[in-house]
């Protein structure tokens, strides 16, 4: 292996042990591939095969960013009727600064007003960049 190009960057990034684990999973393909498993095959196949051949296990980091990434995605979808019968969202979530670092933070739909502005802009802005078409030129 040559180290690809991502090694070339400080590890405060993340690349570095991005394409560590990128190789590893990689190495479980092509191991399930040279086990005889059936080809061409899902992705749920393979993962099945790693975790009963011992060959996958979470970490807890790993296990508490997954369940944190379902919880928010669980969170964002989540619906309640207001008086008017209308669905609005339950929880919101902005990005707020805490003790230097720009941190994601949720609250239900009585938050403060400062935290539902900030998440009212952010939602505006995801809902304007996916409206841009891909093809659009600037």
């Amino acid at each position: 292996m040559d180290g690809g190009p991502f090694h070339q960057f400080p590890d405060r990034m993340g690349f570095r042990t991005m394409t560590v684990l990128n190789d590893q999973l990689l190495k479980i393909v092509e191991d399930y591939r040279a086990a005889g498993g059936s080809w061409p095959a899902t992705r749920e196949q393979i993962a099945e095969w790693a975790v009963a051949h011992d060959r996958y296990q979470l970490t807890r980091g790993m296990a508490i960013n997954q369940c944190a990434e379902r919880i928010s995605r669980a969170m964002g979808l989540d619906h309640v009727r207001d008086r008017k019968g209308r669905s609005v969202r339950k929880y919101y979530a902005a990005r707020i600064r805490e003790n230097g670092q720009l941190v994601m933070k949720w609250d239900d739909l009585n938050a403060a007003r400062p935290f539902m502005e900030v998440a009212a802009a952010r939602a505006r802005r995801v809902l304007t960049e996916s409206a841009i078409p891909e093809s659009a030129e600037f």
